[in-house]
C-alpha cells in the first residue's frame, strides 16, 4: 500500500475547509492549514533535493532512504502548529534540516507566505526571496526545486481562487477585512479581504480571500464580481460592519439582498441584560424564526435561559389557563426565562380574550425580560390580527418602547428557486412589509 506524503493530506483538509465546514473562525483555521501544508512541502522538497528523488521514486544509486517522521511543533502567531519532521538514514553524513532551523527562527516569513498563498499565489521570486530570509542569504533548496514547488502551490492556489461556487446553497454571506494586526506584520501594504457564508443545511464555508483597501468600494466591487463570475447564487441577507464602501458595494452587486448589520450588533447579546425586545418583521421565508432562533442559542450558550413557543400555541394555552383558572401559574412559566421567543405572530387572528391574554404577557415582561418576536405584518396591521386596536396600541407601546425592529424585505428563500423555474408565481404584494409608521 503506497503511503501519502503528510503535505498530500494537509492539501485535502484544506479542500475540505474551503468547502465546507462548522468552524467558528474559517479564515483562522485555513492559516494554520495553509501554514502547516507550506512547512511540509519545504521539509519534503529538502530531503528530495538531498537524497536526489522524490518519494517513492525508484532507480540510481541510492544517496540515503526516507525514514518516516517524528512529529514537532513551531511556535508561530496562530499557535503551536504540528509538524511532521522527515527522517532519513543512510546518508554520507547524518542528515540535519536547515530549513527546519531557519524555520524556528523565522516564523513571520512563513506567515507572509502562507497569506500570499491564498490571497494571490505564490510565485518562485517569492518563496526564493522567503528562504534568503530564513537561511540568511544560504541557498537552502535549488532554484529547480522551488521551481517545481511554486508550480504545485500555484496550482492549488488556483483550484482554491476559481473553484466554482454554483455549488454553494448560500443563505447568509460574511464581508469584511481580516487579520488587519498580520497584514502589517507581513508587511501587505493592502487589507485581507474575505467573504464566508452560512449554508442551507446550518454549515459554513469560507468563499473568498483577495488583497484590497477595506475602506476601498472598487476594490470590494471587484472582490464581489469574483464571486458572481464563479456562479454564486443571491444570498438571502449579507452582514457588513460600516465601512461605507463595501456597503455601497453590496449593495450595487445585491441590490435585493438585505445586509444585516444589525445582526452583529444583536449577537452580543446586550439587549437580554437591558430587557430589550426584538421585533422581526417581514413576508415568510425571509429568515426570521431562522434569525431568532440563532439568538436564542447564542443566548443559551451565554448561559440565559430561552423559552421558544409559535404565536398560536402560546397565546391558546394562556387562553386555557384563562379558562381553567391557571392563568397565574402558566404565566410563571414565560416569565421565568431572560429571552422569550413568540414565532410567527400574525399568522391567524385572535379573538379579545387571545388579544388579552397576550397583553398580560407583555406588560408582564415589560422592563423585566426580552421578548424575541417573529411577524409577517407590519404593526398598522396588528389591531386587525387582535381583532382589538386598543389592545394592539397598548401591547406596541409595551414592546416597542426598549427594542429593535428589523424589517427584513425580500421573497421566500423557500420559494426563490421554484420561482426561477417557473413552477411558482406569489400572490400580488408579497414581498415586503410596511414598516412602522
Amino acid at each position: 500500500m503506497t503511503r501519502i506524503p503528510p503535505s498530500k493530506h494537509l492539501s485535502q483538509m484544506v479542500s475540505e475547509l474551503s468547502s465546507r465546514t462548522g468552524a467558528e473562525d474559517l479564515a483562522g483555521q485555513l492559516a494554520r492549514l495553509g501554514a502547516r501544508k507550506l512547512i511540509q512541502e519545504l521539509l519534503e522538497a529538502e530531503v528530495s533535493e538531498t537524497l536526489g528523488r522524490d518519494p517513492y521514486e525508484r532507480g540510481g544509486k541510492a544517496r540515503g532512504y526516507r525514514n518516516g517522521y517524528k512529529l514537532r511543533r513551531l511556535l508561530t502567531a496562530e499557535g503551536a502548529l504540528p509538524v511532521k519532521l522527515p527522517q532519513v538514514r543512510d546518508t554520507e553524513e547524518p542528515f540535519r534540516s536547515e530549513l527546519w532551523q531557519g524555520m524556528r527562527k523565522r516564523t513571520d516569513v512563513l506567515e507572509k507566505l502562507v497569506l500570499e498563498m491564498y490571497v494571490r499565489g505564490l510565485s518562485t521570486r517569492d518563496i526564493e526571496d522567503a528562504l534568503r530570509e530564513v537561511g540568511g542569504d544560504q541557498p537552502l533548496l535549488s532554484r529547480s526545486s522551488v521551481s517545481r514547488l511554486s508550480e504545485t502551490l500555484w496550482e492549488e492556489y488556483e483550484a482554491f481562487a476559481q473553484r466554482d461556487l454554483g455549488g454553494y446553497d448560500v443563505i447568509y454571506l460574511f464581508a469584511d477585512a481580516i487579520y488587519e494586526s498580520l497584514r502589517e506584520q507581513a508587511g501587505f501594504k493592502e487589507g485581507i479581504l474575505a467573504t464566508w457564508a452560512i449554508l442551507a443545511d446550518g454549515g459554513k464555508a469560507l468563499i473568498h480571500l483577495s488583497l484590497g483597501n477595506k475602506e476601498s468600494y472598487e476594490d470590494w466591487l471587484e472582490h464581489l464580481r469574483d464571486l458572481l463570475r464563479r456562479g454564486l447564487g443571491i444570498p438571502l441577507t449579507v452582514t457588513t460592519d460600516g465601512a461605507p464602501g463595501l456597503i455601497k458595494a453590496v449593495e450595487a452587486i445585491w441590490p435585493e439582498a438585505e445586509r444585516k448589520r444589525q445582526i452583529k450588533e444583536l449577537a452580543s447579546l446586550s439587549f437580554v441584560p437591558e430587557a430589550t425586545n426584538i421585533i422581526l418583521l417581514g413576508p415568510p421565508g425571509v429568515g426570521k424564526t431562522h434569525i431568532a432562533v440563532g439568538l436564542g442559542i447564542r443566548a443559551i450558550e451565554q448561559g440565559h435561559g430561552v423559552y421558544f413557543m409559535k404565536a398560536e400555541t402560546l397565546i391558546e394555552d394562556l387562553r386555557r389557563a384563562m379558562t381553567e383558572h391557571t392563568f397565574e401559574r402558566r404565566m410563571r412559566v414565560y416569565l421565568t426565562p431572560k429571552v422569550l421567543i413568540i414565532d410567527e405572530f400574525g399568522l391567524w387572528p385572535y379573538d379579545r380574550q387571545a388579544a388579552t391574554a397576550l397583553f398580560s404577557l407583555v406588560s408582564a415582561r415589560y422592563e423585566r425580560g426580552s421578548i424575541i418576536m417573529t411577524s409577517n405584518k407590519g404593526f398598522g396591521e396588528w389591531g386587525e390580527v387582535l381583532g382589538d386596536p386598543v389592545i394592539a396600541t397598548a401591547i406596541l407601546d409595551r414592546l416597542l418602547h426598549h427594542s429593535h425592529v428589523l424589517n427584513i424585505r425580500g421573497e421566500s428563500y423557500r420559494l426563490r428557486e421554484k420561482k426561477r423555474a417557473g413552477l411558482f408565481n406569489p400572490p400580488n404584494g408579497q414581498g415586503e412589509v410596511k414598516p412602522p409608521q
